[in-house]
């Protein structure tokens, strides 16, 4: 049994991901400098808001398990190594996972578990979680310089998707030089008492919008008002 620690990671878009797994490493060697003070402590120590909607230190929890399991021969007994589902989330999220081997001992990847509260998250949300952070993880063992930032993490379907709600398409579009008031004088001159504002229970057609700002601007002038102001 090992001691929960609590760690807080600054992941700041410019920081590369070794930069970023480097300050992991440091601020996870000065906890374990201090494991031996029970977590209980550091909660009362600390004395944060408590609420029953999360955990008062931390919602997302991780574990790597790397520990060998001990052969213990015991008389009359054959003993193994068996998962037990107490049916209940210990946070918001866990993440229980350790290398997996062959039979000839070659490694097979990585395995684990994913624990969340059910009132929290849904299983398709903890799948696109768990899908994205594996697309992730393969960016960084691709390339440990590289901004942490600049990772992508929408899969094409989601990025097609985006691109259409967004409009992008007129992003490419060229754009002639004209401004917004010559804009809105060639619709006055195109269709002057044509309904241009409601509100209130009151509509404005556009040359009477048109009138009302050519006042409003002859004022401002009027008073020193200067563009830039």
């Amino acid at each position: 049994f090992v001691n929960t620690l609590v760690l807080r990671t600054r992941v700041a878009g410019e920081l590369t991901f070794g930069e970023l797994l480097e300050q992991v490493r440091e601020r996870s060697l000065d906890a374990f400098a201090h494991q031996d003070v029970p977590f209980d402590a550091l909660v009362d120590r600390l004395n944060p808001v408590r609420t029953q909607a999360h955990h008062p230190l931390i919602q997302a929890l991780f574990a790597w398990q790397n520990d060998t399991v001990p052969d213990i021969p015991v008389p009359g007994l054959d003993i193994d190594i068996a998962s037990v589902d107490i049916g209940a989330a210990r946070m918001d999220v866990a993440f229980s996972l350790r290398e997996r081997f062959t039979d000839s001992g070659r490694p097979a990847g990585i395995g684990g578990v994913v624990e969340y509260r059910a009132d929290v998250f849904d299983p398709e949300t903890m799948e696109r979680v768990m899908a994205r952070w594996q697309q992730l993880l393969t960016a960084m063992a691709a390339d440990a310089e590289r901004p942490v930032a600049s990772v992508d993490v929408l899969g094409a379907g989601e990025s097609a998707q985006l691109d259409v709600l967004g409009n992008r398409r007129v992003l490419s579009e060229s754009v002639g030089v004209v401004s917004v008031p010559e804009l809105f004088s060639a619709q006055v001159r195109r269709c002057p008492d044509a309904e241009a504002l409601v509100f209130g229970g009151r509509s404005w057609t556009y040359r009477e919008v048109d009138e009302a700002s050519s006042r409003l601007a002859h004022l401002l002038a009027g008073r020193g008002v200067v563009a830039g102001d």
